[in-house]
């Protein structure tokens, strides 16, 4: 890292632009007197004063009196700097996602029977989304393609149940074979190595909240999930996959241990 990358990375945590490159200056050069500081810092000389007197009112700068006229000043440590902008955001951060709870409305929309996500990044988004969602447990047969993913999310949503179903090959092209949608993803699914996942998975009611199946990148075209949402009724029915499961023997579950 080098001084201009020290500096984004305080804008990126909140400091103004002359903020930051005064503080960074004044870290590099120890105590200094506001004219020579601004030649450093490579801000204007009427600008210094103001971005010292906001960096003394957040903490970040003390300043000394001398027997002349000019004052000293100098950067308190930057681990110290960089912890109150790293809680300050952890705090705005809360604070936003309890406001989108506590302000949610609603809307007498028709649920979505489906979504789809394309590219790596979206379906990483969307897995965590899923998963983060999830009440009480997450059902999934595993793809090697997503194992480091599903262990890493598992970790992070901890307060839930995982548990891993284990099939044959020829028992997922009968689950394959269920979803009798025409789509250009579905398509290829038999090739990629899928995984399925459910999450709030009940026994009794064979019902789950959503159940989506992930397919990695190939050469021919981007990974993508497809989500069915438990609106998905007419089309897709989660108690014919626990039929099939419930009626072999091909199948083991395992509960995830997470360490």
């Amino acid at each position: 890292m080098n001084r201009e990358d020290a500096v984004k990375t305080l804008i990126d945590l909140g400091l103004g632009k002359g903020e930051a490159k005064t503080y960074v200056t004044l870290v590099l050069s120890g105590r200094a007197e506001a004219s020579p500081l601004a030649n450093l810092a490579g801000v204007p000389q009427p600008k210094i004063y103001e971005y010292l007197k906001n960096l003394i009112n957040k903490g970040f700068v003390k300043q000394y009196a001398t027997s002349g006229r000019a004052k000293l000043y100098e950067a308190i440590s930057p681990k110290i700097v960089v912890s109150i902008l790293q809680n300050k955001i952890e705090e705005k951060s809360k604070e936003t996602i309890e406001f989108f709870e506590n302000s949610k409305q609603s809307i007498n929309l028709k649920e979505p029977a489906l979504d789809v996500s394309v590219g790596r990044k979206n379906v990483m988004i969307r897995l965590e989304d899923m998963i983060a969602n999830a009440k009480r447990n997450v059902f999934f047969i595993p793809s090697f393609n997503y194992r480091k993913e599903i262990l890493m999310f598992a970790k992070k949503y901890n307060q839930i149940d995982y548990y891993s179903i284990k099939i044959s090959n020829e028992l997922m092209n009968k689950l394959l074979n269920i979803f009798e949608i025409k789509s250009e993803y579905l398509s290829s699914l038999k090739t990629l190595y899928p995984l399925f996942i459910s999450t709030d998975v009940d026994f009794d009611r064979k019902t789950c909240y959503q159940t989506a199946i992930l397919a990695p990148q190939t050469h021919i075209e981007d990974s993508f999930m497809i989500v069915f949402h438990d609106s998905f009724i007419p089309l897709f029915q989660f108690n014919v996959i626990m039929g099939i499961l419930s009626l072999t023997d091909e199948i083991k579950i395992e509960k995830l241990e997470i360490n």
